[in-house]
C-alpha cells in the first residue's frame, strides 16, 4: 500500500509529479467532480473583468467529472488513462453558448527507470479531444490529437516528506504546441493522510492574442489558435477511508494568465480505491 498511498496524494492538479511504479498487476481508480467560475478573462496579460468589457458579471461556470485508472504491467511499467467529461454555463454577451459533453482522453505508458531516494520516470502518452467549434467559445475541445512526453522526478527529503517535478511537452496538430511544468512538495501527516502543495505553469508555443491582430471575430473565430498561459498554484489532500479506499481533493488558484479565462480558483475533490 505504500506505492498507492503515494499514488494517492498526487492526482489532483494540473499535472502531478509520479515517477513512482504502482506495482505489477495493481491498480487504482478515481473519480473527481471539478468545479470553476469565472466573470473575468487576460486580455493579452491584462486583467480584465466583464463589467469592464461592458458585460455583465454573470459569468461562467465550468464543471467537470474526471476518471482516472492507472494499472500496473510490469513493475516499472504503468498504463494511465485519463478522460474528462465537461458542463460549461452558456454566457450570451461573449457569443458562448453551453456546451456539455466528453471533451478530451489522454492514454499513456509510464516506465520508471530510476526508483530510489531519487526517482526518475518517462511517459509517453496520446490525447484526442472533441472536435473545435467555433461557435462555442466555451468548448474545451481543440479537435487536435496530441502526442505528450513527460519526465517525473521526486525525491525523499525525509520519511515524510517529498519534492517533486514534472515536466511535460505537447505535440499538437494543429493547434500550437504547448509545454508545461509543476513542483510539488508533498508532507504524509500520518498512517492515513497527506497532504501537499503544487505550482504549475502551462504555456503555447504559439498562436494569436485573444481580440488583438490577426483574430477573428465569431462565428469564424479562432480561439483554438490563442496564446495562452496559466500560473496556479494550490494545495491537495488525501485521507484513506478504509484498506483500499481514500477520499482526495485540492483547492487551485489561479495566479497568473495570458489570454485565457480568470478563473480565481478550482475546487476538485473525489474519491479512488486501489485494487
Amino acid at each position: 500500500m505504500n506505492r498507492l498511498r503515494v499514488l494517492f496524494a498526487m492526482i489532483p492538479g494540473i499535472l502531478f509529479a509520479d515517477p513512482y511504479p504502482i506495482g505489477k498487476g495493481t491498480g487504482y481508480v478515481a473519480f473527481l467532480y471539478s468545479q470553476s467560475f469565472y466573470n473575468s478573462i487576460f486580455l493579452g496579460r491584462n486583467f480584465r473583468h466583464f463589467t469592464d468589457l461592458g458585460l455583465s458579471g454573470t459569468g461562467i461556470q465550468n464543471e467537470a467529472l474526471s476518471l482516472y485508472l492507472y494499472y500496473g504491467i510490469s513493475d516499472k511499467d504503468t498504463l494511465v488513462l485519463d478522460s474528462k467529461y465537461h458542463n460549461i454555463s452558456d454566457f450570451p454577451e461573449f457569443g458562448a453558448s453551453d456546451f456539455e459533453g466528453l471533451s478530451d482522453t489522454y492514454i499513456g505508458w509510464k516506465r520508471t527507470y530510476r526508483y530510489a531516494r531519487d526517482s526518475q520516470a518517462v511517459e509517453l502518452g496520446v490525447r484526442g479531444s472533441r472536435n473545435y467549434d467555433a461557435g462555442k467559445v466555451t468548448a474545451p475541445g481543440r479537435g487536435s490529437t496530441d502526442a505528450i512526453v513527460t519526465w517525473h522526478w521526486a525525491r525523499v527529503l525525509d520519511e515524510r516528506q517529498n519534492l517533486g517535478l514534472t515536466l511535460k511537452h505537447e505535440f499538437r496538430d494543429p493547434v500550437p504546441d504547448g509545454y508545461g511544468a509543476q513542483l510539488t512538495f508533498s508532507r504524509t501527516l500520518s498512517s492515513d493522510a497527506t497532504i501537499r502543495m503544487f505550482f504549475g505553469v502551462e504555456k503555447d508555443r504559439d498562436g494569436v492574442n485573444l481580440f488583438g491582430p490577426g483574430f477573428t471575430a465569431l462565428p469564424n473565430t479562432n480561439f483554438d489558435f490563442k496564446r495562452e498561459m496559466v500560473q496556479v498554484a494550490g494545495l491537495g489532500f488525501s485521507h484513506r477511508i478504509g484498506p483500499e479506499w481514500n477520499i482526495l481533493g485540492s483547492l487551485a488558484f489561479k495566479l497568473d494568465g495570458e489570454n485565457s479565462d480568470a478563473a480565481p480558483r478550482s475546487l476538485s475533490f473525489g474519491i479512488g480505491r486501489g485494487f
